[in-house]
């Protein structure tokens, strides 16, 4: 079971719903939205979305329960990070997506803009590379890389 603490300034944890039936194996929390990672490698966000943290690309600005991100669909995703307004999921195959508020370069996608939903990261730079960890800071992102086995 996943449990979050409600801005109702009580800090009692409640039940996460909309997760029943699924083996959540981390989340990640930004300031006003939350990622959940399943044991399938399945992304479900939830939370505001007002700088495209969600993921969504349908302009959802609150998602009060867990919904899959649609375009991660079919990715098995190792691990999410997140910071404020922005996230980055990591594939089992190395790939990196990010998505979210990217206005200071933070995404690495080469454009210094939002992201509606999770895109690819394809620059240069990590051309034949695959990407092991990543974390994702307020106008940063950090991650490790290697070559590609042939």
């Amino acid at each position: 079971d996943a449990f979050a603490f409600e801005p109702n300034h009580t800090g009692t944890p409640r039940l996460v719903t909309g997760l029943e039936g699924k083996s959540v194996k981390s989340l990640a929390g930004g300031e006003h939205h939350s990622l959940a990672l399943t044991e399938e490698g399945e992304t479900y966000a939830f939370g505001r979305g007002d700088n495209n943290q969600l993921g969504f690309d349908d302009g959802t600005d609150q998602q009060l329960t867990p919904r899959l991100v649609p375009s991660l669909k079919g990715i098995k995703i190792a691990k999410l990070g997140t910071q404020a307004n922005s996230n980055v999921a990591l594939s089992t195959s190395g790939d990196l997506y990010s998505w979210g508020f990217g206005e200071m370069g933070q995404l690495c996608n080469g454009r210094g803009a939002d992201e509606r939903a999770p895109t690819l990261v394809e620059v240069a730079e990590l051309a034949g590379m695959a990407v092991l960890d990543a974390s994702v800071g307020g106008q940063h992102m950090a991650m490790v890389s290697m070559e590609r086995p042939d």
